[in-house]
């Protein structure tokens, strides 16, 4: 680099360096390197290659002012703005959250030229603009014309648009939501469909086959981070077409990982945790169920409950008795009767649980006495059960 800081080839040795720059943490070196890019662009700002030095130094997660003079330069060329690889240069300075106006001009431009709004890197920008909080009216036009050409609609690195556009709306609109749901439909055995589900898992527009996709997901990432909380936003009408053994053995799939891999319940968890079981448990009645098919639900209900600290059950407990209701003490008592044993820290949940319910004012007089009953059992005792 000080041998030929303004040779045309430098942007190769720059562009790689900076590209393993993250791995490296060389802090000393990177300073060199961003006075040599500054230097190689101070020469070169106008040439098509400055765009793949530019986008590698904002890639590489470095100081943005430096190479906002280049950016601006290089999309003034007429023949950099509309080529095709333009809008890597867009998206980068988009991504490090600079000021959209420096590349706006430039993005109408490029998208003006039908191959380049319908290519298949057009997604990118489209989720950069958005996540910009950028007008959608700029781009929508090109939207629609992306998603409408070819598979581009289906194609695996669309959910990232369809995410981004329904973060900017709040929820999806029949086109996208089509076209959404067209995509988790091609695309149930990939994890990245957890991103796309967000925006129609709960919507009343909800198909069969859509709803079929999604457990199909769930039914093959049981463990993922975001299954909990996409399984609780189903609605348990969309689901009647679904076995009933199916579903029970989902959520008690689900329920359990979540119950075993969380290190600390917030209310957050408590409230997905807490959904989870009111499906489960209004599943799990339905009469053409095999009855030992509840028993799982019953016990991960009581390995739920003891993982409460005190305070947690006195913030949550309305939570709790609101969504599982007059289930809660059968369900304590059916998850004792299989191999749960009555210790401490569930006598006490039980306890804080059976006096909310009295003082709401919610237990009815057979839930009281099934709640005193297990209550005043000995430790050990109780596993039998007294029917």
């Amino acid at each position: 680099l000080h041998a030929h800081p303004t040779e045309s080839q430098t942007h190769f040795l720059l562009g790689a360096w900076l590209n393993i720059a993250d791995k490296l943490g060389d802090v000393a070196m990177g300073q060199e390197v961003g006075a040599a890019v500054k230097a190689w662009l101070a020469v070169f700002a106008r040439y098509p290659v400055a765009g793949y030095v530019t986008v590698a130094w904002l890639n590489a997660s470095q100081v943005p002012a430096l190479v906002k003079d280049a950016v601006s330069h290089w999309l003034t060329m007429e023949k950099n703005r509309i080529a095709p690889e333009a809008h890597f240069v867009v998206k980068a300075w988009l991504d490090a959250k600079q000021d959209a106006g420096v590349v706006k001009d430039a993005l109408i431009a490029w998208l003006a030229v039908e191959q380049n709004c319908i290519a298949s890197g057009a997604d990118f920008v489209f989720k950069a603009w958005l996540n910009a909080k950028q007008s959608h009216a700029l781009i929508e036009p090109h939207v629609l014309a992306w998603l409408a050409h070819a598979n581009n609609a289906i194609n695996l690195n669309a959910h990232f648009l369809y995410r981004a556009w329904g973060n900017q709306f709040n929820r999806l609109d029949d086109f996208m939501f089509g076209n959404t749901c067209r995509w988790i439909q091609a695309h149930s055995n990939h994890p990245d469909a957890a991103f796309a589900m967000r925006w129609v898992i709960a919507d009343r527009r909800l198909d069969k086959l859509t709803t079929t996709a999604i457990i199909d997901w769930l039914t093959n990432f049981p463990t993922h981070e975001d299954a909990p909380g996409r399984l609780s936003r189903l609605h348990i009408k969309v689901l009647s077409h679904c076995p009933n053994e199916v579903l029970t053995t989902l959520y008690a799939t689900v329920l359990a990982n979540y119950i075993k891999s969380a290190n600390h319940f917030g209310e957050f968890d408590v409230k997905t945790a807490c959904f989870l079981f009111f499906n489960a448990v209004r599943i799990a009645k339905r009469p053409t169920l095999h009855p030992p098919s509840r028993v799982p639900l019953a016990r991960l209900f009581c390995q739920f409950l003891r993982q409460l600290s005190t305070t947690q059950i006195q913030h949550i407990k309305t939570i709790i008795i609101n969504l599982v209701g007059g289930a809660l003490p059968g369900l304590i008592r059916l998850g004792l009767q299989h191999g749960e044993t009555f210790d401490a820290p569930l006598a006490n949940a039980t306890r804080q649980l059976m006096q909310a319910y009295a003082s709401l004012g919610e237990l009815g007089a057979s839930d009281a006495t099934l709640l005193r009953q297990i209550v005043e059992k000995q430790p050990g005792r109780e596993r039998g059960g007294d029917g």
